[in-house]
């Protein structure tokens, strides 16, 4: 079931189509190819410390603890690879919507977007509400670089929340609010929390009732926010997301027949529905409910020296949309 079509904007990033389609993925394909190789060079180096034994025992590694690191930077290895390989494919789909808003197709309805192409800041600017929050007091901005994206700049090495939430509000209970995500947020290692990126529909204006889809690196969780209760609708796993894609939160289905689910909920990864699902009873919408934005975390590591990040966001939009 296709979701709703985008509307291109024109001059997107004052660079051509060609050079959107092309650069920014090129550019994404070689980090991850260098990722691939720091990984692969970490991994041997940690195998063969772990190998070392005097008399039949591993003196570097007697509990396993050295392999099982080497392990986990080998599969991180073997993910970064299959990002590199699997990221044109992505990027041909998510730059041809590079810059794109959604058109209301609601009488008097709103559409809204932001293309973060502004000079670099620490927050989202004028249009936008933060609250900001953080497991111990982290810290870090989140704000555009300055080159048309929205980037994480890292600060200790805690957990740190912003939930940003557009001013201009729509106008009815069935929305889709939209991101591309031009990279991944991070894969955490061993005890370390993971770093994400959410979109985010009928928000309330304390920002603690919402609708919710949280894309992590291989993995989505759909859920609600009802006065800072939170309630899980479901949890994809092994996804095989990659950078580039993009993805949409659909509230409320309506198919035109007469029969309006306000409590459906469906999400697309680059226009192909990945879950459609009810919440339970334990979502809140109607006139108080009415905002859209994003959430974005950074999340701690176990040494607390340093934060794993979420994806860079290119573009978000919203609309009052009605669709099946």
């Amino acid at each position: 079931m296709s979701s709703p079509e985008p509307v291109t904007a024109p001059g997107i990033h004052d660079l051509t189509p060609y050079a959107q389609a092309s650069a920014p993925k090129t550019q994404e394909q070689m980090k991850a190819v260098g990722q691939a190789m720091r990984f692969r060079f970490g991994a041997d180096v940690l195998y063969a410390l772990a190998g070392i034994e005097i008399l039949g025992v591993h003196i570097f590694d007697p509990f396993g603890l050295i392999t099982a690191w080497a392990d986990d930077m080998a599969d991180r290895a073997n993910d970064a690879m299959s990002t590199a390989l699997g990221a044109q494919d992505s990027a041909n789909y998510a730059n041809a919507l590079l810059g794109s808003a959604l058109q209301s197709n609601v009488v008097d309805g709103v559409s809204v977007s932001d293309l973060f192409n502004r000079a670099a800041a620490t927050d989202l600017g004028a249009n936008w509400t933060r609250v900001s929050g953080g497991d111990w007091g982290g810290s870090g901005a989140w704000g555009p670089s300055g080159a048309g994206l929205l980037v994480w700049t890292k600060s200790g090495g805690l957990t740190r929340i912003h939930y940003d939430r557009y001013n201009t509000e729509l106008t009815g209970d069935y929305q889709v609010v939209q991101f591309l995500l031009s990279t991944l947020p991070e894969a955490p290692v061993l005890l370390d929390g993971p770093p994400s990126n959410m979109l985010r529909g009928r928000i309330n204006s304390a920002q603690n009732s919402y609708v919710y889809a949280k894309v992590l690196n291989d993995s989505c969780e759909i859920g609600c926010y009802n006065a800072g209760t939170q309630y899980v609708f479901t949890t994809l796993t092994s996804m095989g997301n990659k950078p580039g894609q993009v993805w949409k939160l659909q509230c409320g289905t309506d198919d035109g027949t007469g029969s309006p689910d306000p409590l459906e909920f469906v999400v697309y990864r680059n226009d192909v529905e990945v879950w459609r699902g009810d919440d339970g009873g334990h979502s809140l919408y109607g006139a108080s409910y009415l905002g859209a934005g994003m959430a974005t975390t950074a999340s701690y590591r176990f040494f607390g020296t340093d934060q794993w990040v979420p994806g860079r966001v290119d573009v978000w939009a919203a609309a009052d949309y009605t669709a099946a």
